[in-house]
Protein backbone atom coordinates (compact mmCIF):
# COMPACT_ATOMS: atom_id res chain seq x y z
CA UNK A 1 0.00 0.00 0.00
CA UNK A 2 0.82 3.49 -0.93
CA UNK A 3 3.06 5.15 2.16
CA UNK A 4 0.81 8.29 1.90
CA UNK A 5 -2.29 6.15 2.80
CA UNK A 6 -1.00 3.87 4.68
CA UNK A 7 -0.21 7.08 7.08
CA UNK A 8 -3.94 8.14 7.29
CA UNK A 9 -5.43 4.57 7.72
CA UNK A 10 -2.79 4.20 10.94
CA UNK A 11 -3.55 7.48 12.66
CA UNK A 12 -7.01 7.06 12.57
CA UNK A 13 -8.09 3.23 13.79
CA UNK A 14 -4.61 1.41 13.75
CA UNK A 15 -5.67 -0.70 16.98
CA UNK A 16 -8.84 -1.89 15.56
CA UNK A 17 -7.59 -2.92 12.33
CA UNK A 18 -8.26 -6.20 11.16
CA UNK A 19 -6.99 -6.37 7.47
CA UNK A 20 -6.93 -4.16 4.65
CA UNK A 21 -8.06 -5.64 1.20
CA UNK A 22 -7.93 -4.25 -2.23
CA UNK A 23 -11.06 -3.13 -4.49
CA UNK A 24 -11.76 -3.89 -7.61
CA UNK A 25 -12.17 -0.27 -8.58
CA UNK A 26 -14.21 -0.77 -12.22
CA UNK A 27 -13.41 1.63 -14.64
CA UNK A 28 -11.27 3.67 -12.17
CA UNK A 29 -7.48 3.88 -11.57
CA UNK A 30 -7.82 5.04 -8.15
CA UNK A 31 -6.74 2.23 -5.54
CA UNK A 32 -9.40 1.55 -3.28
CA UNK A 33 -9.36 0.11 -0.10
CA UNK A 34 -11.27 -1.72 2.50
CA UNK A 35 -10.20 -1.26 5.75
CA UNK A 36 -11.73 -3.70 8.62
CA UNK A 37 -12.24 -2.72 11.64
CA UNK A 38 -13.43 -6.19 14.33
CA UNK A 39 -16.50 -7.28 13.55
CA UNK A 40 -19.49 -4.25 13.59
CA UNK A 41 -19.02 -3.14 9.70
CA UNK A 42 -20.07 0.86 10.81
CA UNK A 43 -16.68 0.86 12.10
CA UNK A 44 -14.95 0.33 8.65
CA UNK A 45 -13.79 2.39 6.54
CA UNK A 46 -12.56 3.32 2.49
CA UNK A 47 -8.70 4.27 1.72
CA UNK A 48 -8.39 5.82 -1.39
CA UNK A 49 -4.95 6.82 -3.09
CA UNK A 50 -4.89 8.28 -6.23
CA UNK A 51 -1.98 10.02 -8.46
CA UNK A 52 -4.15 12.85 -9.94
CA UNK A 53 -4.45 15.47 -7.36
CA UNK A 54 -6.52 17.78 -9.42
CA UNK A 55 -9.39 15.50 -9.39
CA UNK A 56 -8.78 14.81 -5.84
CA UNK A 57 -9.36 17.97 -4.76
CA UNK A 58 -12.76 18.12 -6.88
CA UNK A 59 -14.43 14.90 -5.48
CA UNK A 60 -13.33 16.35 -1.90
CA UNK A 61 -14.75 20.05 -3.00
CA UNK A 62 -18.16 18.60 -4.58
CA UNK A 63 -18.88 15.53 -1.27
CA UNK A 64 -18.55 18.25 1.02
CA UNK A 65 -21.34 20.72 -0.77
CA UNK A 66 -23.07 17.55 -2.01
CA UNK A 67 -23.28 16.90 2.35
CA UNK A 68 -24.25 20.64 2.96
CA UNK A 69 -27.06 20.23 0.24
CA UNK A 70 -28.52 17.25 2.01
CA UNK A 71 -27.23 15.00 -0.92
CA UNK A 72 -26.38 11.28 1.11
CA UNK A 73 -22.32 11.11 0.18
CA UNK A 74 -19.73 9.04 1.96
CA UNK A 75 -18.43 11.89 4.60
CA UNK A 76 -14.86 12.67 3.80
CA UNK A 77 -12.48 12.00 7.25
CA UNK A 78 -9.26 12.47 6.74
CA UNK A 79 -6.87 13.78 3.27
CA UNK A 80 -3.11 13.41 3.13
CA UNK A 81 -1.15 16.36 2.95
CA UNK A 82 -0.21 16.10 -0.78
CA UNK A 83 -4.28 15.18 -1.54
CA UNK A 84 -3.42 11.90 -3.58
CA UNK A 85 -4.45 9.77 -0.14
CA UNK A 86 -7.83 10.26 1.51
CA UNK A 87 -10.41 7.81 4.21
CA UNK A 88 -14.05 7.82 3.92
CA UNK A 89 -17.11 6.91 5.28
CA UNK A 90 -17.80 2.73 4.23
CA UNK A 91 -21.43 2.53 2.51
CA UNK A 92 -21.55 -1.21 2.73
CA UNK A 93 -21.37 -3.63 0.16
CA UNK A 94 -24.58 -3.68 -1.87
CA UNK A 95 -25.17 -1.32 -4.81
CA UNK A 96 -28.17 -0.07 -6.43
CA UNK A 97 -27.61 -2.49 -8.88
CA UNK A 98 -27.21 -5.13 -6.69
CA UNK A 99 -30.72 -4.46 -5.04
CA UNK A 100 -32.24 -4.11 -7.95
CA UNK A 101 -30.92 -7.82 -9.51
CA UNK A 102 -32.53 -9.56 -6.49
CA UNK A 103 -35.90 -7.75 -6.06
CA UNK A 104 -36.47 -8.75 -9.68
CA UNK A 105 -35.50 -12.17 -8.98
CA UNK A 106 -38.01 -12.21 -6.10
CA UNK A 107 -40.74 -10.28 -7.74
CA UNK A 108 -40.55 -6.88 -5.79
CA UNK A 109 -41.46 -4.35 -8.52
CA UNK A 110 -42.80 -1.79 -6.57
CA UNK A 111 -39.43 -1.72 -4.24
CA UNK A 112 -37.83 -1.01 -7.74
CA UNK A 113 -39.60 1.59 -8.63
CA UNK A 114 -39.73 3.14 -5.47
CA UNK A 115 -36.14 3.05 -5.20
CA UNK A 116 -35.11 4.84 -8.97
CA UNK A 117 -38.27 7.10 -7.49
CA UNK A 118 -35.60 8.46 -4.56
CA UNK A 119 -33.11 8.40 -7.05
CA UNK A 120 -34.31 10.48 -9.16
CA UNK A 121 -35.44 12.82 -6.22
CA UNK A 122 -31.92 13.43 -5.29
CA UNK A 123 -30.88 14.39 -8.97
CA UNK A 124 -33.76 16.70 -8.79
CA UNK A 125 -32.33 18.29 -5.35
CA UNK A 126 -28.81 18.40 -6.87
CA UNK A 127 -29.92 20.56 -9.45
CA UNK A 128 -31.85 22.63 -7.09
CA UNK A 129 -30.19 23.02 -4.12
CA UNK A 130 -26.48 22.04 -5.27
CA UNK A 131 -26.08 24.09 -8.68
CA UNK A 132 -26.11 27.42 -6.97
CA UNK A 133 -23.87 26.92 -4.32
CA UNK A 134 -21.20 25.65 -6.80
CA UNK A 135 -21.63 28.15 -9.79
CA UNK A 136 -18.34 29.27 -9.66
CA UNK A 137 -16.63 25.59 -9.76
CA UNK A 138 -19.17 25.38 -12.50
CA UNK A 139 -17.92 28.11 -14.59
CA UNK A 140 -14.61 26.71 -15.25
CA UNK A 141 -16.09 23.33 -16.45
CA UNK A 142 -17.66 22.75 -19.89
CA UNK A 143 -19.12 19.08 -20.89
CA UNK A 144 -18.67 19.55 -25.08
CA UNK A 145 -21.04 17.45 -27.26
CA UNK A 146 -18.27 14.58 -27.55
CA UNK A 147 -18.65 14.24 -24.12
CA UNK A 148 -22.46 13.52 -24.07
CA UNK A 149 -22.12 10.94 -26.82
CA UNK A 150 -19.14 9.11 -25.22
CA UNK A 151 -21.40 8.69 -22.31
CA UNK A 152 -24.74 7.34 -24.27
CA UNK A 153 -22.07 5.03 -26.04
CA UNK A 154 -21.39 4.14 -21.98
CA UNK A 155 -24.69 3.79 -21.19
CA UNK A 156 -26.43 1.73 -23.75
CA UNK A 157 -22.76 -0.71 -23.28
CA UNK A 158 -22.80 -1.04 -19.86
CA UNK A 159 -26.53 -0.36 -18.52
CA UNK A 160 -28.85 -1.25 -21.56
CA UNK A 161 -27.20 -4.45 -22.82
CA UNK A 162 -25.56 -5.26 -19.72
CA UNK A 163 -29.09 -5.40 -18.15
CA UNK A 164 -31.35 -6.66 -20.75
CA UNK A 165 -32.66 -3.96 -21.94
CA UNK A 166 -31.47 -4.03 -25.37
CA UNK A 167 -35.00 -4.18 -26.71
CA UNK A 168 -36.32 -0.26 -25.46
CA UNK A 169 -32.97 0.99 -27.85
CA UNK A 170 -34.95 1.26 -30.64
CA UNK A 171 -34.82 3.41 -34.01
CA UNK A 172 -37.04 6.22 -32.48
CA UNK A 173 -35.03 6.58 -29.07
CA UNK A 174 -32.01 6.43 -30.45
CA UNK A 175 -32.71 9.40 -32.70
CA UNK A 176 -34.18 11.38 -29.43
CA UNK A 177 -31.16 10.47 -27.53
CA UNK A 178 -28.40 11.44 -30.17
CA UNK A 179 -29.85 13.38 -32.04
CA UNK A 180 -32.92 16.08 -30.54
CA UNK A 181 -31.34 15.73 -26.30
CA UNK A 182 -28.06 15.91 -27.24
CA UNK A 183 -28.57 18.77 -29.40
CA UNK A 184 -30.47 20.49 -26.95
CA UNK A 185 -28.04 19.71 -24.39
CA UNK A 186 -24.65 21.54 -26.12
CA UNK A 187 -27.45 24.80 -26.91
CA UNK A 188 -28.33 24.97 -22.98
CA UNK A 189 -26.38 27.16 -20.67
CA UNK A 190 -23.71 26.09 -18.92
CA UNK A 191 -24.10 26.38 -15.07
CA UNK A 192 -25.57 23.49 -14.18
CA UNK A 193 -24.10 20.19 -12.51
CA UNK A 194 -23.72 16.95 -14.83
CA UNK A 195 -23.33 13.96 -13.22
CA UNK A 196 -21.66 12.05 -15.48
CA UNK A 197 -21.58 7.99 -15.43
CA UNK A 198 -25.56 8.10 -13.31
CA UNK A 199 -25.93 4.84 -12.79
CA UNK A 200 -27.04 1.90 -10.38
CA UNK A 201 -23.58 0.27 -10.00
CA UNK A 202 -22.61 3.59 -8.61
CA UNK A 203 -24.85 4.18 -6.22
CA UNK A 204 -24.94 2.27 -2.95
CA UNK A 205 -28.15 1.00 -1.12
CA UNK A 206 -27.29 1.84 2.16
CA UNK A 207 -29.90 2.36 5.37
CA UNK A 208 -32.26 1.61 3.29
CA UNK A 209 -31.50 4.78 0.88
CA UNK A 210 -29.18 5.72 -2.01
CA UNK A 211 -26.34 7.01 -0.80
CA UNK A 212 -24.04 8.51 -4.49
CA UNK A 213 -19.89 7.78 -4.53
Amino acid sequence: MEEALRSLISSRNSEKISDIDLLKGDGSDRKIYLVTSGDDPGENTIGVFHQNVEENRDFIYLSKQMKKAGIPVPEIFDVSPCQCAYTQQYLGDKTLADCIRFWRQSDQPNIILDSYQKVLDYLHRIQTELTPAISDFLSSRVMEKSDILADLDYFKRDFLDRFAFASVFTKQVKIELYDRLTGYLVKQPKSVFVYRDFQSRNIMWYLDKPWFI
